[in-house]
């Protein structure tokens, strides 16, 4: 009797919200970046280190730092 091994297929949504997630992470990468002159490695690091000691996912974190960049205040002022 043959496996039925096929990989379940992602909805449109679900491959949306991907990519604006992954959009939200690169620019707080980014946003990172600048801000320490860092390399890219050193940027997502950091936003490993700020996911684990806030207990906040990866991508709230990043939303984070892209609505403190953008002039919100959630962050203390300072950037985790």
């Amino acid at each position: 009797m043959a496996q039925n091994n096929a990989v379940p297929v992602p909805s449109a949504e679900q491959l949306q919200t991907a990519l604006e997630s992954r959009a939200v992470v690169n620019a707080a990468v980014s946003v990172i970046m600048m801000h320490d002159r860092s390399s890219r490695e050193s940027a997502i690091r950091l936003l490993q280190l700020a996911s684990r000691n806030s207990d906040k996912c990866f991508h709230e974190v990043a939303r984070d730092i892209l609505e403190h960049a953008r002039g919100g205040n959630n962050l203390g002022g300072r950037l985790p």
